[in-house]
């Protein structure tokens, strides 16, 4: 059972493609998308997990001269 409008930890790794190891060292090393902990369970908004995607956009630059 999840909170509505958030994700459990297997649910956002699968999203974001990842493992639940990553977003355990991603929140370790204060990176990654804003979570909630709920007793001893992590949840992640998705909203926040969209920001954080968002925020972490790369948009490429051509090289000049480059075709």
């Amino acid at each position: 059972m999840t909170l509505e409008g958030y994700l459990n930890e297997t649910q956002c790794a699968k999203l974001l493609k990842n493992t639940v190891r990553t977003l355990r060292n991603w929140r370790a090393k204060g990176i990654g998308p804003a979570y909630t902990r709920v007793g001893q369970k992590v949840h992640y908004r998705v909203e926040a997990i969209n920001e954080w995607l968002l925020a972490n956009e790369v948009t490429p630059v051509r090289a000049k001269g480059r075709r």
